[in-house]
């Protein structure tokens, strides 16, 4: 769970700017709606890069 809280801080405060962190805080709400507990770390911890580029394709969408 912590390294969702870390993604879902970098990603807000990499497109807060833009005005789309509720965008971003519902797409990481459904991720974790799906997973639970160790499911949701090792998801996570294998599409950390995935995540992150999605946030900064959302920015530069823009």
């Amino acid at each position: 769970m912590k390294l969702l809280m870390k993604i879902v801080k970098s990603s807000l405060n990499e497109i807060d700017v833009f005005g789309t962190r509720q965008e971003t805080r519902a797409i990481v709400g459904v991720a974790a709606d799906s997973f639970t507990g160790e499911s949701l770390s090792k998801f996570l911890e294998s599409n950390e890069q995935d995540i992150r580029n999605f946030s900064r394709e959302r920015l530069y969408a823009k």
